[in-house]
């Protein structure tokens, strides 16, 4: 048993070492190589007393780096969330990785549209649901396309 804690715990460290991981995905992984539940739960401790895990910072790593793909906090949130991170940390994440929620939008409506004005009823609806589908907040897509909900 002691040598096939081992092994798991190097396959762990292994794996993160690469790039962050969540529990969830580390208890996949580890699942997938048959290991017992007992044994998967000792190794993620271990990880995360040595300070090797954390869903807290890889909330904040994915939250940036979907940021910058042009992704808004309404779909990030839902990506963390399928990957197992829980709710208190994925606010957390969000908080704490400094992005300008209403400056990302406008950026990637910039990026898709290219200056392209929203004059009329179906060019505001066609930009509000892409920026939608992006997972921007009512708020933001609204801040972004200049108006405050009413169309001509």
């Amino acid at each position: 048993m002691d040598e096939e804690l081992k092994e798991a715990w190097n396959i762990s460290v292994r794996l993160l070492s690469r790039r962050e991981y969540t529990r969830k995905e580390i208890r996949l992984k580890l699942r997938q190589r048959d290991y017992t539940d007992a044994l998967i739960d000792q190794v993620l401790e271990q990880l995360m007393t040595n300070g090797y895990q954390s869903d807290e910072r890889f909330a904040e790593h994915y939250t940036r780096f979907r940021a910058g793909k042009g992704y808004g906090p309404k779909r990030i949130r839902v990506e963390l969330q399928d990957k197992g991170v829980d709710d208190g940390l994925i606010d957390i994440g969000l908080q704490q990785s400094d992005v300008d929620w209403f400056e990302r939008a406008a950026a990637v409506r910039d990026k898709k549209f290219k200056g392209q004005v929203a004059d009329s009823w179906e060019e505001r609806s066609r930009q509000t649901r892409f920026l939608d589908y992006r997972g921007f907040t009512r708020e933001q897509i609204d801040a972004c396309l200049g108006h405050d909900g009413e169309y001509d």
